[in-house]
Order: C-alpha cells, then structure tokens, then sequence
C-alpha cells in the first residue's frame, strides 16, 4: 500500500485540520519477518522505518509544564539566577525541616 496521509479532527472543533498522520501498511509472510526483526520502538534492529529519537519536548521544563514549578511562566523575570535562587531556597527549607525533625515523614 502506497502511504496515505489520513487529516485529524477533533468533535470539538469539526471544521478545523487538527494534523495528520502518514500511514503505510504491509503485508509480509511470517517467514520473511522472522528473516528480518525489529525493535520495539527505537531499539535496535531499527529499520523499516527507521525511528529518530526526538530532539525537543524531553527535557525538565517540558516535564513540568502545566505546573506550579513551569519556568517558561517566569519569564516576565527576565533573570535565570532568580530561577535557580528559588530553587535552592526550596531544597535548602526541604533539608531543613528533614535535619530538624527527621521522623516528619514516618508519622
């Protein structure tokens, strides 16, 4: 089957292309898939098609997103020491009150 471009739609949003998705499909003999393995995901044998590991989206502030501790909120700051001031303030009353009294979280 020749690869088809298949439009995304929401129900929410019915007039609007939300993406698309490429999809090709093959039909092979068990045989010839036992001649030619692959990985899961993007482990190895990693071929037909070959997956690239993703370059954007994997780092803490992408983890973070969407919650209290999202940097790319605090840009009005306009300072990063102000962001890592912040955080070593946090670890530093964290280690306190664990050193103070270290039965806190067994009670």
């Amino acid at each position: 089957m020749q690869p088809r471009k298949l439009k995304i739609f929401h129900p929410n949003f019915p007039d609007e292309n939300r993406g698309e998705i490429l999809v090709s499909l093959s039909i092979i003999s068990k045989q010839e898939a036992s001649n030619n393995p692959l990985g899961d995901g993007q482990s190895e044998p990693n071929h037909d098609p070959f997956l690239e590991a993703p370059k954007i989206g994997r780092g803490i502030g992408d983890f973070l997103k969407g919650t209290l501790f999202d940097f790319s909120l605090w840009r009005f700051c306009g300072m990063r020491a102000l962001k890592i001031l912040l955080a070593s303030l946090a670890s530093l009353v964290v280690t306190l009150i664990l050193f103070v009294k270290p039965g806190i979280l067994v009670k």
